[in-house]
């Protein structure tokens, strides 16, 4: 299978594409790194000023809408954010394996994705702590105890830069399927 969608891959590659990650280490180190005071919020009809300003407003939406939901004695769950790596990754398997003969795997050390994530997993916490909601963790299905990793056994996990394709939904399933059977054992 793993050969099968390689040759796939590589036949839907445009002529431009297959030059696209000549330099890889640069477009890896520079992609999904965006200069937060130029990103614009609005929660009325002004953006906030400051970065701090947009993150504490975001949150407090956050927790107020989960919170909301959760007032209508419902089951409430939200996934925890997923790795990204900051390339297409199926591009990047692709592209490689064109350059180097070998498909190389986007990955991220653990910790630094939860760095990344560490407001909107505090706030995630807060929301499970405050209003009981349930956080739906899904690094087990992407990482080791070090390592996050784009792929599994040469297949991308996502289809995009932070989409998941659809052996990373079968891959995910699990997690989806725990909390369905749950909420079925608890009435």
């Amino acid at each position: 299978m793993k050969k099968q969608y390689r040759a796939l891959l590589l036949e839907g590659l445009g002529d431009g594409d297959h030059h696209a990650l000549e330099n890889a280490g640069f477009i890896v180190e520079t992609a999904g790194k965006m200069d937060e005071a130029a990103i614009r919020t609005y929660f009325g009809s002004a953006p906030l000023a400051t970065v701090e300003a947009r993150h504490r407003e975001y949150t407090e939406h956050l927790l107020a809408d989960l919170c909301a939901l959760k007032q209508l004695k419902k089951r409430v769950a939200i996934t925890a954010p997923l790795p990204y790596f900051g390339v297409d990754v199926p591009r990047t398997m692709a592209s490689s394996t064109l350059l180097d003969g070998q498909a190389q795997v986007p990955s991220q050390a653990r910790r630094e994705h939860t760095a990344r994530n560490a407001r909107l997993l505090g706030a995630l916490d807060e929301a499970q702590q405050r209003c009981g909601i349930e956080v739906l963790d899904p690094l087990p299905y992407f990482c080791d105890a070090d390592q996050c990793r784009g792929a599994r056994d040469g297949v991308p996990l996502y289809s995009d830069d932070n989409h998941l394709g659809q052996f990373g939904n079968t891959v995910i399933q699990p997690l989806f399927e725990a909390f369905f059977q749950s909420g079925r054992q608890s009435r």
